[in-house]
């Protein structure tokens, strides 16, 4: 159970929202918050529905078909991704939504590496005030 809860909460948690973030910050120059909106609640909503199956499933037949089940459906996910998604609406010929015909791409001229950019983000304080308490958080007490 450690092992699923904190490898699994900590690679969905450290990915959702950052991915959202990347997906509306490429794809869109207007209405940004509303498609992180969207995408938060996407995710929230799949934790509702899928979260309760797989429990009923491990409850059922065991903890191996629930990591089974999980790992289909990411292999699944993967192919779909691979195949039909692209990264910038660049790489589809189009521009993002809201961009204005005489913007230029948002890519930067440097970009960091991702490694680069966390390792500089580390050093910060204010990384720490924003990531401490999501990842420290206590579980809700029932009475």
């Amino acid at each position: 159970m450690l092992l699923w809860g904190v490898l699994v909460g900590t690679g969905t948690g450290g990915t959702s929202m950052v991915l959202a973030a990347v997906v509306a910050t490429r794809w869109f120059d207007a209405r940004r918050g509303l498609v992180l909106g969207a995408l938060s609640a996407a995710n929230a909503t799949g934790q509702l529905v899928f979260l309760p199956m797989l429990a009923g499933l491990v409850e059922r037949h065991g903890w191996r078909a629930a990591a089974f089940t999980v790992s289909g459906a990411a292999v699944i996910v993967f192919v779909v991704v691979l195949v039909f998604m692209r990264d910038r609406p660049e790489d589809v010929g189009v521009r993002a939504y809201g961009q204005q015909a005489d913007a230029g791409s948002h890519r930067p001229a440097a970009a960091l590496s991702p490694l680069d950019a966390l390792g500089r983000a580390m050093r910060s304080r204010a990384f720490w005030i924003l990531a401490g308490p999501s990842s420290c958080a206590a579980p809700a007490q029932t009475a």
